[in-house]
């Protein structure tokens, strides 16, 4: 039957979360979570967002990921207002809209942001998986680790499987 999961590839709450507060406005940073045998539902992304800061309006996009530092196609695409902080989940709910990634298909989530600095996606402090995280800057796509980017992203997606 279905099954309740949690994809993620951070190691939070071990250790501290880093916030990354060095993004420029339209700078994104995303997660790649690999093919499943089965379809799933994406029913909440939830993501630490913070490191100072005021309220802002990021824009989440899910996209088929087809390999490669640069997403596939957008499945879902919407702006949600967060609220910044350090130490609690941003969640954003979307039982309500039907996300569904078929059977082999690679999930990219990314979290663009509107301004620079502060509030930031915060990595965690136990490494980084190779070309799990990307980083959209300043125009191009490229793999976090690449960038220096010293974790991997906290976000993570909620999901149950057919």
């Amino acid at each position: 039957g279905p099954q309740n999961l949690t994809l993620k590839h951070d190691s939070y709450p071990v250790g501290p979360a880093t916030f990354q507060t060095g993004f420029s406005a339209g700078d994104a940073a995303a997660v790649i979570f690999a093919p499943r045998a089965g379809g799933y539902l994406v029913q909440h992304i939830q993501f630490l967002f913070g490191g100072g800061g005021t309220n802002q309006t990021v824009t989440l996009v899910l996209a088929a990921d087809t390999g490669g530092a640069i997403p596939g196609a957008p499945i879902f695409t919407a702006d949600y207002d967060l609220t910044p902080t350090d130490n609690a989940f941003n969640d954003i709910d979307l039982t309500s809209d039907s996300v569904f990634v078929v059977a082999g298909q690679a999930l990219r989530v990314t979290i663009f942001v509107p301004h620079t600095g502060a509030p930031g996606v915060a990595v965690d402090s136990g490494g980084i998986g190779t070309q799990r995280n990307a980083v959209y800057l300043a125009d191009t796509w490229s793999y976090a680790e690449d960038e220096s980017v010293a974790g991997d992203f906290i976000i993570r997606a909620l999901i149950v499987t057919e």
